[in-house]
Parts: C-alpha cells; sequence; structure tokens
C-alpha cells in the first residue's frame, strides 16, 4: 500500500503528521503492507502549494494522485482538497496530527509492532503463589448500583 503524510516538516518517518493537509511543510510517501512499513522505500517531498494564495488544498490533493497513493493521513483534510482524493478512491485517515509518521502508518493499518514475548517468571519449586488477584476498583461500584437500581424497582412495583 502506498500512503502519503503530510508532515511538519521533512523528516521522513521520525517526522509528525502535520494538523492541516494543504498547508503540510511536507509529504513523506510511506510503502507498507501486513508485514510492516518499508523503511528502505520512504520518499520525502517538499509541499510546493504550501504558501499558495488559493486552492492550496486542491493542488496539494491533485499532487497525491499523481503520486498514486492509496490512502492519505493528516491531522485534517478539508474542502476541495478531501473531494479530489474522494473522487479518486483514495481513502483518508485524519485525526493523526503531532504523532510520529511511522507511528500513525502503523495505527492506521492496524500493524502491531514485533516484538519479543517477555520471559514468565521463573518459580522455585517449593515456592507457593499467596497472592490474590486485584479486582477492579470499580466492579464493587457498578454491583452497588445495579443492587440499587434492583431494590428500588422492587419497592416501586410494590407500591404502584
Amino acid at each position: 500500500m502506498k500512503i502519503l503524510v503530510a508532515t511538519d516538516d521533512k523528516k521522513g518517518l521520525d517526522d509528525k503528521v502535520s494538523a492541516v493537509f494543504a498547508r503540510a511543510g511536507g509529504f513523506a510517501v510511506v510503502y507498507a503492507d501486513s508485514n510492516g512499513i518499508r523503511e528502505d522505500l520512504t520518499e520525502v517531498y517538499e509541499n510546493k502549494f504550501k504558501n499558495e494564495p488559493s486552492n492550496a488544498g486542491k493542488k496539494a490533493a491533485d499532487f497525491a494522485v499523481s503520486l498514486g497513493v492509496d490512502l492519505v493521513i493528516a491531522g485534517s483534510i478539508k474542502g476541495n482538497a478531501a473531494s479530489v482524493l474522494r473522487e479518486n478512491k483514495i481513502e483518508i485517515k485524519t485525526g493523526y496530527s503531532g504523532i510520529k509518521v511511522k507511528n500513525a502508518v502503523e495505527g492506521c493499518l492496524g500493524i502491531k509492532k514485533r516484538q519479543s514475548k517477555p520471559e514468565p517468571k521463573k518459580r522455585m519449586p517449593n515456592e507457593l503463589s499467596t497472592s490474590v488477584p486485584e479486582r477492579n476498583s470499580n466492579s464493587k461500584w457498578i454491583a452497588i448500583a445495579v443492587l440499587l437500581a434492583i431494590i428500588v424497582g422492587f419497592i416501586l412495583y410494590i407500591f404502584s
């Protein structure tokens, strides 16, 4: 999948996602699949349209279309830019401003970071487990609320 991310600057995967698409500092084009991001293929472009007096969004969207991207990620994408992207069947994901490009792409695609599993704690053969699992403190209050609701319902039923 080819993804264009609106960025604050031109730092690639380490850059932050721009709050806006049309006036973003640059664009990172990221290639990703179910195995993760292909960091070696990441491309960085300057947003030549950010200082345009008008139609910056449409021009930036046309640029995304010309690159043949499948998905655009930004803090927000409005007006003509969103229309151009939708007309060209490009998926839009917004609300990712201020986080790293790499994290935004992984979040959008549901890519889980590959981490080694922590070693389970080894117990001595004669060590007994004396710890009691903690219960969620909210569950106690939920149970009380449910019980009160039942009691009130019963009282209302009797006196009606």
